[in-house]
């Protein structure tokens, strides 16, 4: 099982329970993360978290901003391996960081190279792959056809509710399978659209 929650809006826990037998008797192990053991000045904090397993790694995404005015200070994509939080005890754990962009999405479905998406400036997403074996990360910036930007959008059902109005283009969807690597976020209404609508965009692995 998997579990990740904000604890006083600072930091990222885990809780780990290995094994069918620690399930059924409630017993977990705990791992909490802070921004500042993941590369980032005291001051912060972490939003927007998401899990995604590999073939050897649990990738925990979030982003970070500054505790006085909610400012955004960069983002963070953390790696643990899988035995070490099966094992319980000590982890080792490695992390990857940029201070511009935010809200990666990694790959349901990966094996051994975890590749993880967000979006850069105008309609350009980026392609991030890390291999098991290599502390080293590697990207690719992939332009996507036009589309509008969602931010805020409009889609009102007949009792009123605009059940778009929160929604945004970020990166929600993510996988890799039959060597294919897709991502999948919203599009904004425009002269095209009377609504918003879901890209999915698929890249050869």
């Amino acid at each position: 099982r998997r579990h990740c929650r904000t604890i006083e809006a600072r930091s990222l826990r885990i809780a780990v329970a290995a094994g069918s037998a620690n399930v059924a008797s409630n017993t977990w192990t705990y791992y909490s993360f802070n921004p500042q053991v993941l590369g980032f000045p005291s001051g912060n904090w972490m939003d927007f978290p998401n899990l995604t397993v590999g073939a050897t790694h649990l990738y925990i995404t979030a982003n970070v901003f500054t505790t006085s005015n909610d400012a955004f200070s960069g983002s963070v994509i953390l790696r643990i391996p899988l035995a070490s939080l099966a094992a319980g005890g000590n982890i080792t754990y490695s992390y990857y960081t940029t201070p511009s962009l935010d809200s990666w999405r990694c790959t349901e479905g990966a094996g051994t190279t975890m590749y993880c998406g967000t979006h850069t400036s105008g309609n350009v997403v980026r392609i991030l792959r890390w291999d098991d074996g290599s502390g080293t990360v590697n990207w690719d910036d992939v332009q996507l056809g036009g589309f509008t930007y969602l931010s805020a959008g409009s889609a009102t059902s007949p009792d009123g509710t605009n059940w778009a109005g929160r929604a945004d283009s970020r990166i929600l969807g993510a996988y890799v399978a039959n060597g294919v690597v897709g991502f999948m976020f919203g599009a904004g209404n425009d002269a095209t659209y009377a609504y918003p609508y879901t890209i999915v965009a698929r890249f050869d692995q």
